[in-house]
């Protein structure tokens, strides 16, 4: 067996390469095969070393990070033989808790022994693709502007997060948008818009409830724009695991999904934001990502 593990060196706050190392020597001290540890220098150099192990015929490329780290490697090994392996050290790890991956790194490195391999979904969007969650309109903007914060402080995890929301939610005002599939379509300006291949977007708080990673179905999930006494109960309820219950919510599974807005903007793919035009297409690639997990 042949296996790569590409560490992001500042996921979850840093300081995991030693870690992320002694750990797959004590795991996999009796397991035959070449086991190599490469770390990171930026987001195109973690894919590229995803996709150079994946041209070079290794069984497995495993993602040392957060859900950023997870989409660039995965990214490069979608529809090939090579299989997604998860160490979750980011601040979400929103992939690796729906795949039931272990927060623990030695426990994670151990699906290699004890787990087995399947296959999820892969989303598509404006030629990228992604594993967990994208979204548009306050989700991207709490994106972006948690990448801001973690810079200038230098320091990840949940915490950062609080500012950013609490700005986004009292300074913007929801897009108005379009949602349409299968000859349906639902009109609103909800204060959150997110497409999903799993159930949350990470750190325990769920944005859709019935996803499956390999139902071949994305899950829409709105939440419309709730004031500050529904906002308080609509965070309660995310991290709860009962946004389901909220009179704010509502959803919609379709395999193709189009987001129209009424002016460009940012959006998110697991985390990562970009600009994007007006109308926006979703797709699923059914089982076109194979995995390990427990």
């Amino acid at each position: 067996m042949k296996v790569r593990f590409v560490v992001n060196p500042v996921a979850g706050g840093g300081e995991r390469v030693e870690e992320i190392t002694g750990a797959v020597r004590e795991v996999l001290a009796h397991k035959r095969g070449i086991f190599e540890i490469k770390v990171s220098s930026s987001r195109h150099d973690t894919y590229r070393l995803a996709e150079e192990a994946r041209d070079r015929g290794y069984e497995a490329v495993f993602a040392c990070g957060g859900d950023g780290t997870v989409n660039q490697v995965a990214s490069a090994v979608v529809n090939s033989r090579t299989v997604l392996g998860v160490i979750p050290v980011g601040s979400g790890n929103g992939l690796a808790r729906s795949l039931d991956i272990p927060m623990n790194i030695k426990w994670a490195v151990s699906v290699l022994v004890k787990g087995r391999t399947r296959y999820i979904d892969v989303g598509t969007v404006c030629g990228r693709y992604f594993f967990s969650t994208a979204g548009v309109g306050f989700d991207a903007a709490v994106c972006k502007g948690y990448a801001s914060w973690t810079r200038l402080l230098r320091r990840r995890g949940i915490l950062p997060y609080v500012p950013v929301v609490l700005k986004e939610f009292f300074t913007r005002r929801p897009d108005s948008v379009t949602v349409a599939w299968d000859n349906e379509s639902i009109h609103g300006r909800p204060l959150i818009l997110t497409v999903a291949n799993t159930r949350e977007y990470g750190a325990g708080a769920v944005i859709a409830p019935d996803a499956e990673p390999d139902d071949g179905l994305l899950d829409v999930s709105m939440v419309e724009s709730p004031g500050l006494l529904g906002a308080i109960d609509v965070a309660r309820r995310l991290f709860a695991g009962s946004i389901a219950g909220s009179r704010y919510f509502r959803s919609v599974q379709a395999p193709v999904v189009d987001v129209i807005r009424e002016v460009p903007g940012l959006i998110h793919v697991d985390g990562e934001t970009f600009a994007a035009s007006t109308r926006i297409r979703f797709g699923i690639l059914p089982n076109a990502l194979r995995v390990w997990a427990f």
